[in-house]
């Protein structure tokens, strides 16, 4: 069985296939809505 069909397949960043992407928001990036 491969490691994509297992689940098993390493991510690139070292996190678990079950873990999220930290988030984070910065302020002042757009500071009026377009249109």
């Amino acid at each position: 069985m491969s490691d994509e069909a297992s689940g098993s397949k390493q991510r690139p960043d070292g996190r678990a296939a079950d873990e999220l992407r930290t988030v984070t928001f910065k302020n002042n990036i757009a500071p009026h809505a377009t249109g």
